[in-house]
């Protein structure tokens, strides 16, 4: 089983600029994913990305990187989908290599907490068991969708879930998960049958939800930050 790891890199961003770029402990955001990608089983990491600076950083630095081309600018855009991007990246691989990998790892860079181990286990998982994808997911332990209400035609709250019990009680309540953007698997027929990243059958990769934080703003920045310090302290 032939296991590549993608990294989709897009130069422009509306929350943060240039975000794939900035400075977090010491290092890019986009170089955690590079390392922990790198040190990993896959049997290949290919970058796809319209940022030049992104190019050269991979280039200089991480040469085992594979960079296949410069991703088109209408590949590169604020609506772009990542699936569209994932496709566009296997057409290539089918018309240049005239062979395609058996699963497909996406591993977005605003997860910089996740880990080569995290990686690793999903790759296991993938090839131990018939699973079509594992996605990892974080607990979203009080932030329930069956806490959640909607405002409805009447301008009243109402309930987006039905419960048959009225307690709110979390412990009482179904224990729900969210994916949480650091890795999705999934076999490449599965991807190109269905246009998701999520197959029939999808299995769960539990990830803590300190290593679930997912850069999307300066806040989060911050919080990955004081993360990544005191992991850097304990491996003193």
């Amino acid at each position: 089983m032939r296991i590549v790891g993608v990294i989709p890199a897009r130069k422009g961003s509306k929350g943060i600029p240039n975000k794939n770029m900035i400075d977090l402990c010491g290092n890019k955001l986009i170089e955690y994913t590079f390392k922990e990608a790198i040190k990993s089983n896959l049997d290949e990491v290919i970058l796809t990305t319209d940022d030049d600076n992104i190019i050269n950083l991979a280039k200089v630095d991480y040469q085992s990187i594979i960079i296949p081309f410069k991703r088109p600018d209408e590949l590169s855009c604020s609506d772009t989908e990542a699936i569209d991007v994932a496709l566009h990246l296997l057409e290539y691989l089918k018309n240049n290599s005239n062979q395609l990998p058996d699963v497909l790892c996406w591993l977005q860079p605003t997860s910089p907490l996740r880990t080569s181990s995290d990686i690793n286990d999903c790759i296991n998982l993938i090839k131990d068991g018939d699973a079509d994808s594992v996605v990892s997911v974080a607990d979203v332990h009080g932030i329930s969708p069956y806490k959640m209400k909607k405002i409805n035609s009447d301008g009243y709250l109402d309930n987006i879930i039905s419960l048959e019990s009225k307690s709110t009680n979390r412990q009482k309540l179904p224990k729900t998960y969210i994916p949480n953007g650091a890795i999705f698997m999934i076999r490449v027929d599965m991807l190109l049958k269905y246009r998701n990243f999520f197959g029939k059958k999808s299995l769960p990769y539990e990830m803590h939800e300190e290593s679930s934080v997912n850069i999307d703003t300066l806040l989060d920045a911050k919080i990955a930050n004081l993360i990544l310090e005191k992991r850097s302290q304990n491996e003193v």
